[in-house]
């Protein structure tokens, strides 16, 4: 009998390693070395994070499905311009390198639908990013631009933004022009307002503003109707307009650490909120009572 149930037993895991083998998307190589030791055409994603790196060797032209491709925190200085002999690649990930420019070999990836460069010194963008017309994510966190990036506003297919920790005064004016986007991240800057063109992101789903000087919504805000998840902790406000009510698609309302004592009446009428923050504020706990009567299913987050 015992010989019986080990051999179902081998017979299931045989069955679980067949089918992780035919299943070559799901698996990630952690090293070039691993990767290479696969058959070149079931190797679709090599993710190598913290490790140094001296340079990108030429045999991974070898792997044309490898569609995503992760360096971060790797000392990489340098994109070789035979990279763009990767047909199938979407996803490239640089952040943390320490680059003070972006590799002229990034913009031969015309295929390319998500870049991630943060933590990047970077000062400018150049105008061949325009290249990567399919782009849909772009991350540059921590850059230090000495000229507002308007170039990416001839990215037509970018939804995802993130200029997160960018010493930005203001919303840049350019992502007005930008309809298309759906994920802004703008973090830990100096934003000081929310302006009236934020009405124009129409097709808005994600916006943070987490950590400005924000000390005002404006009513323009209550007209993204798809808007989903807002981030407005860490800022200057005193009060939350009426208004808030407007947003009928929002689910997660983050307003922690703000200057908050009262909420409006119309938030009771937000049956639809999921989640609010609102750690660290001055609300008493009669407010928070009345919140959690009127809203029994919201989580709130204290």
């Amino acid at each position: 009998m015992k010989k019986f149930i080990y051999l179902l037993l081998s017979i299931g895991i045989s069955t679980l390693l067949t089918a992780q083998e035919t299943d070559p998307r799901k698996i990630y190589y952690s090293s070039f070395e691993e990767a290479f030791k696969a058959k070149p055409e079931k190797v679709y994603h090599i993710y190598i994070n913290d490790k140094r790196l001296t340079e990108i060797p030429k045999k991974i032209t070898t792997l044309k499905n490898l569609e995503s491709l992760s360096l971060r925190d790797c000392s990489v200085k340098e994109i070789p311009n035979w990279l763009k002999q990767l047909p199938n690649l979407k996803e490239l990930d640089l952040s943390n390198n320490g680059l003070t420019e972006i590799p002229a070999g990034i913009f031969e990836l015309t295929d390319l639908e998500q870049l991630r460069l943060y933590d990047n010194p970077f000062t400018r963008i150049p105008d061949e990013i325009k290249r990567l017309t399919k782009l849909q994510e772009l991350h540059l966190e921590g850059c230090e631009f000495s000229e507002l990036p308007v170039v990416i506003a001839s990215l037509k297919q970018l939804n995802g933004l993130s200029l997160n920790a960018c010493k930005l005064d203001k919303i840049p004016d350019f992502i007005f022009t930008m309809p298309q986007l759906e994920y802004l991240f703008l973090w830990e800057n100096g934003i000081q307002e929310i302006p009236d063109s934020i009405a124009l992101l129409k097709k808005m789903v994600c916006l943070n503003l987490t950590d400005n000087k924000i000390a005002h919504i404006s009513d323009a805000l209550f007209e993204l109707s798809n808007l989903k998840k807002l981030f407005l902790s860490e800022n200057r406000l005193t009060e939350l307009p009426a208004g808030i009510a407007q947003l009928t698609s929002l689910s997660e309302f983050y307003t922690g650490e703000n200057n908050l004592t009262t909420l409006p009446e119309e938030l009771l009428e937000m049956k639809w909120l999921e989640y609010i923050d609102l750690r660290h504020t001055f609300l008493s706990a009669d407010t928070v009572n009345w919140l959690r009567d009127g809203l029994p299913d919201l989580y709130i987050d204290l």
